[in-house]
Order: structure tokens, then C-alpha cells, then sequence
């Protein structure tokens, strides 16, 4: 056996494609080059931000999110979950959603076609909850703001895809596409939040009763995707007014930024409070939480039950005294 096919049996052909990769997209944002082809050394600000943007490979995003879907869920048990619960919980919020959304469109999910998504999401979310240097650097910022910018990127690609794809099926299925895409970017919180339920009890609120975050980020990149570029031409101008790509790109800075200055200001802030508060009073629709569900076992009708409240205890002792 020589050394190339030693190298492919310990997957070195692998790791080799994927750093070259990384090293010719971090090339590319120095790089530009003139109406020959010829690179010159000058910077453009349009091919920086789109290399920032369209130009990441999708390994890296992927890792970038399990990084931190991983290191939620690993903050939320505080070590009581099982090794393998966390990783199958870590994959559906990186790729359940999708997974849900190409079942609707009889379509496979991208992690079955390639054979980089799963390898990342396992290091993702070994780092995550086993390396304590990532415990360490997520203590700063700057690091922590990187993995939100590569998470939040892999969330909409997922999402403006699966728009795309209900396109492609038919371009003027517009309600179609908003409702595909919120499911590919949010189906996976829906599924977290039953695990929830199962372990911290039936009274717990699902998000069904409390809507997440994530859940109204993947309906407003969904619908501004589809409104900003109207591939169908059905809507009056301002819609339409980018094409694909460069809707991709202005919803993707946006989104970034929102979760940038969240994690710079440790603040949760929701952009649309107001429009929401809006929204209820228009429509009247209650906004409470939901009222408690009966126990599962309850009591008979026909059998009284002795209360356990202090007052009745006394009187139950004062009973044993005169008797």
C-alpha cells in the first residue's frame, strides 16, 4: 500500500479538498481581478461583502451552527441529558427543519446528498459540549459573535432554499413558498420544544403556546425573500425591486447584524414587538399564555379527597385528641 491510498483510507483526501477550500475562499476576499482574468491585489468592498455573504462554504456554516445549537443545548440540561440525546437534539435544530420541509416537497434534505453536513455537525457538537477551550473563548464576544454570523448564515440559506424550491415548482405559489420556508427554518425548535415537554412535565409550554424567536426569523426571511425579488412579477413595485441574489444578500446582513448586536449588547430584542402588539389589537385576538392542562390522572367525581393545607391538618389533630 502507498501513501495516497493510506491517506484516502484515513480520509486525508477529505480534509485536504476541505482546507483547500477554505484556503482559496479566504484567497478570493483579497483578490479581485481585472477584465482579463488577470488577479490584481486590490480590495472591492461589492466582492468582500459577497464573498462574506454567497462566498462561505457550506461546511463552514454547518460546523458554525452546530458550534451553536450545540452549546444551547448543552446550557440548557446543565449535563443531565445523555451523550446521545444532546447530538440527536443538536441535529434537529441544525437540520430538522429541512428535514420536515423536504418530506412536504418529496424532496431529500442536503445532509443525505452530502457527506460533509454530518462529519460538521458531529465536530460541531463535540466542540460544543466536550472541549472546554470553547467553553473559555464563548466567554468573549468577539468569538462568540463569529459563530452567530456563520449560524445565522447556515439558517438562511436553509430557509431562502427551500423558498427557491417551491419556486421552482411553481414561481406564483407565493403562499406556498413563505409557509415551506418558515417550516425549513423553524420545524426544528417545534421538535426541541417536545423533548421539553416530555422532561419538564405536560405543564411546560410548548412553542405552540409561546412562539420562538426562531419561528418568526424564519417567516420574515421567508416572506421578505420572496416579496423582495417577486420572481412571478404578481406584486407592484417596491416588491421585485432585487434580484434572487441580491435579496439572498440584503436579508443576510440584516438578519446577521440583529443577531450581532444581540450577542455585543447581551440583549434579546425582538424588531417586531411593536408590529406584533399592533397585530393583536387589530385583529382582537387574545395574546395570553395558554390556560393550564388538567393532570393527566384526576380524581373521581364521586370520592372526596382530604385537603392537605395546614388548617385541615389542625383540625384533623383536634379531631384525634377528643376522640
Amino acid at each position: 500500500m502507498n501513501g495516497g491510498d493510506a491517506a484516502d483510507l484515513l480520509g486525508g483526501s477529505f480534509w485536504t479538498t476541505l482546507i483547500a477550500n477554505a484556503l482559496g475562499w479566504a484567497k478570493s476576499l483579497f483578490t479581485n481581478t481585472n477584465e482579463n482574468g488577470t488577479p490584481i491585489s486590490t480590495v472591492n468592498v461589492g466582492v468582500v461583502v459577497t464573498a462574506l455573504f454567497e462566498s462561505i462554504p457550506t461546511w463552514i456554516l454547518i460546523f458554525g451552527r452546530a458550534l451553536h445549537e450545540g452549546r444551547k443545548v448543552a446550557e440548557d440540561d446543565s449535563g443531565s441529558r445523555y451523550w446521545l440525546l444532546r447530538l440527536v437534539l443538536t441535529f434537529l435544530s441544525c437540520f430538522g427543519g429541512s428535514t420536515v420541509a423536504g418530506i412536504l416537497l418529496s424532496d431529500r434534505a442536503g445532509w443525505i446528498n452530502n457527506n460533509e453536513f454530518l462529519p460538521m455537525l458531529l465536530l460541531g457538537w463535540y466542540c460544543a459540549t466536550y472541549f472546554h477551550w470553547t467553553h473559555n473563548l464563548y466567554r468573549y464576544r468577539l468569538f462568540k459573535s463569529i459563530v452567530v454570523f456563520l449560524a445565522l448564515q447556515a439558517k438562511c440559506n436553509v430557509v431562502m432554499n427551500y423558498v427557491d424550491k417551491v419556486v421552482a415548482l411553481n414561481d406564483r405559489a407565493w403562499v406556498g413558498a413563505i409557509v415551506v420556508g418558515t417550516i425549513a427554518g423553524s420545524a426544528g425548535s417545534f421538535l426541541i420544544s417536545l423533548e421539553k415537554k416530555f422532561r419538564l412535565g405536560i405543564h411546560h409550554p410548548s412553542a405552540l403556546s409561546r412562539p420562538p424567536w426562531s419561528f418568526k426569523l424564519a417567516f420574515f426571511m421567508a416572506f421578505l425573500y420572496y416579496f423582495v425579488h417577486d420572481p412571478a412579477d404578481l406584486f407592484p413595485y417596491p416588491c421585485g425591486i432585487l434580484d434572487a441574489s441580491g435579496a439572498r444578500i440584503l436579508i443576510k446582513i440584516i438578519v446577521c447584524l440583529h443577531g450581532i448586536s444581540e450577542v455585543l449588547s447581551e440583549r434579546v430584542w425582538n424588531p417586531f414587538y411593536y408590529l406584533e402588539r399592533l397585530l393583536y389589537f387589530i385583529t382582537a385576538i387574545p395574546d395570553t399564555a395558554a390556560a393550564p392542562v388538567e393532570p393527566l390522572l384526576s380524581p373521581s367525581p364521586g370520592k372526596k379527597h382530604a385537603s392537605t393545607s395546614p388548617s385541615n391538618r389542625k383540625k384533623g389533630r383536634k379531631q384525634k385528641k377528643e376522640d
